[in-house]
């Protein structure tokens, strides 16, 4: 039998940082309250100490039901590790250790408006709008709504033919088209469901790019082509002898050419344009590609929003179109508008990722300025782990994620004297100690950093490069799988940086030299399977561009070419092996020593 609850009551968490975080209960609730660090819950807290999915608070006969999900760190009642517990209201426990973050189950104030509650328990509204001309969408804004229908209005047969059909079909294709985060993906969903329903032939998406449309995607029925267009493209131009062409230098071959004089009539007045019959169309009697490819109905549409027209969704038929159906036209411009909202908030996305990106290195580059020796590591570092992380199969999202918590792992090291990071002889014990802070100084800065979901976790990403896989690292002695695998792939590369460059205390080590000193950390120091994927990487990439670089400065020294005889992964400028806009590598920051006392760990203590 299923408990819901009876009374409407708060979870309230406080942080490190002593803010609160609340979760609702209300009357009539059945399922779960889920607590952890992941994004997906409902209670979200960033801390070392909280598992990605902690705990579930459940509706209880006498209050709620907590139920620990068997994490890392525990939860604890009167300094008991529990795995359930009922609490009663005014009850509470600690989260993380016996006097860790606190969690207590207080009544709900009644007193407290909607707006005041947070933001998690509000339920965002759908609001169908009065239409001005489309029946589907209200078109009001920056650009006129008119739609100019020659000979008529008309439409083709789809697969509802009823308005409430149509609004069902627009209403499931923005659902669909709502979590897409890239353009081309977006403009291809949009023909492929377009194109699917519709009785045309063949369709395009252009959108704006230089100076004119760029095709991003076409279908042919039967044949569906697609074109990537990079943006270093040139905008798509005209020959003076083409009225309808586009310029085949710049473009990949396209299948069909769209009628120039729609798509630009549709992109500068932002109206949508339908024709049953395009050769006696007066508006098309001076296009040429309508003849040369027997064109007879055509539909175009922007693809806008209040803010711009970003292009056109262009279709066409060698026959006629039906006119049984006299609001397909309004259906395709709502769809159009859907779409051209979805490009605002993937443009926006897209600035806010350069924003955060530059943002990032600019904090790595602080770090740069206090030693020119060690000047790149970081960029480096980040170079490496993206390495691995692709030799080990990760996905291009969890690369961007390793690629940015690498490029922050040190910056904790602000904290740190320069005195101690710059000396060229072995640290004393007391100053390895205050060396060794400076992971959790990175995890403390940086999550004071409100990072987005995908990156919530990159404060204790970046901090955990000194965790060992043995449990006996710092600051959190996290063992195993416990440590974040970004961590455990930065850590790898870190020691392969700080091992294979010259530094204020010693030459740089020879390869070989550091390679075996890697696999004397294997399932002690480091993790196995991350060793694994850093030689494929090594093996794949390093060793050849090494094994170059070492004959260049053989040359150039004056002596005889060799193979990898001394370590040097080579200057800072050098291009990075990624796929991410890293290329200004002297822009971060080395942030190891290899001068540290050896801790007697089974591993030499070559790194802090």
């Amino acid at each position: 039998m299923v408990t819901v609850c009876t009374i409407s009551a708060r979870i309230v968490v406080l942080d490190p940082e002593g803010r609160e975080h609340i979760g609702l209960f209300e009357q009539g609730m059945e399922g779960p309250i889920r607590l952890g660090r992941a994004p997906e819950n409902d209670i979200q807290i960033i801390s070392p100490y909280i598992s990605r999915r902690h705990a579930e608070l459940w509706p209880h006969a006498e209050g709620v039901l907590f139920k620990d999900l068997s994490s890392t760190s525990g939860s604890y009642v009167d300094g008991a590790r529990v795995e359930a517990h009922v609490l009663r209201l005014g009850d509470s426990l600690h989260l993380g250790s016996p006097d860790g973050l606190l969690l207590q189950f207080k009544p709900l104030n009644v007193d407290k408006t909607f707006d005041e509650l947070p933001a998690h328990s509000k339920t965002e509204v759908l609001k169908v709008l009065d239409l001005d001309d489309s029946q589907y969408l209200s078109t009001s804004g920056s650009f006129d709504a008119r739609v100019a229908v020659s000979k008529g209005r008309v439409a083709a047969q789809t697969a509802g033919t009823t308005t409430e059909d149509r609004l069902r079909t627009l209403i499931m294709l923005t659902s669909e088209m709502l979590p897409i985060g890239k353009t081309d993906d977006l403009a291809q969903k949009l023909l492929d469901e377009v194109m699917r329903l519709l009785p045309v032939e063949r369709g395009m998406v252009l959108l704006k790019g230089g100076e004119g449309l760029l095709p991003r995607v076409w279908s042919v029925k039967g044949k569906r082509e697609d074109a990537t267009v990079s943006g270093r493209m040139e905008a798509v131009g005209l020959e003076p002898e083409m009225t309808d062409g586009l310029r085949t230098a710049d473009m990949p071959e396209l299948p069909f050419r769209p009628i120039k004089t729609v798509t630009d009539q549709v992109l500068t007045e932002g109206v949508g344009l339908l024709t049953l019959d395009a050769p006696g169309d007066e508006r098309l009697e001076r296009s040429r590609s309508v003849v040369l490819q027997s064109v007879r109905s055509i539909l175009a549409v922007p693809i806008s929003s209040s803010a711009d027209i970003h292009g056109v969704l262009y279709l066409d038929a060698q026959h006629a179109m039906s006119d049984k159906d006299d609001d397909l036209l309004d259906w395709l411009v709502a769809i159009g508008r859907q779409a051209g909202m979805v490009i605002d908030r993937i443009n926006l996305e897209e600035r806010q990722k350069v924003m955060l990106e530059s943002m990032m290195r600019g904090l790595a580059a602080s770090i740069d300025a206090r030693d020119g020796l060690t000047a790149g590591h970081s960029a480096r570092v980040a170079h490496y782990s993206v390495g691995i992380a692709r030799a080990m199969g990760l996905d291009q999202a969890e690369q961007y994620r390793v690629y940015y918590a690498a490029l922050l792992h040190d910056y904790g090291k602000i904290g740190v004297d320069d005195a101690v990071l710059r000396k060229p002889a072995s640290l004393t014990p007391e100053e390895y100690k205050h060396v060794q802070l400076h992971p959790k100084y990175t995890f403390d800065i940086l999550s004071k950093i409100t990072f987005p979901p995908e990156l919530v976790d990159l404060p204790l990403m970046a901090a955990s490069h000194h965790e060992r896989w043995d449990g006996k690292g710092y600051p959190w002695g996290l063992k195993g799988e416990a440590i974040p695998l970004a961590g455990r792939i930065i850590a790898v590369a870190d020691v392969y940086d700080a091992l294979t460059r010259e530094r204020h205390y010693r030459q740089p080590m020879p390869i070989a030299e550091v390679l075996a000193h890697l696999e004397e950390g294997r399932d002690s120091r480091f993790d196995p399977e991350v060793l694994n994927g850093f030689r494929r990487y090594f093996d794949q990439v390093l060793a050849k561009r090494e094994d170059a670089l070492e004959r260049k400065r053989s040359r150039l020294a004056g002596v005889s070419e060799g193979g990898l005889t001394t370590a040097g992964f080579g200057p800072a400028s050098e291009e990075p092996d990624t796929l991410f806009h890293t290329e200004d590598d002297d822009s971060d920051v080395e942030t190891d020593r290899s001068s540290a006392p050896d801790t007697g760990a089974g591993f030499s203590s070559d790194l802090v």
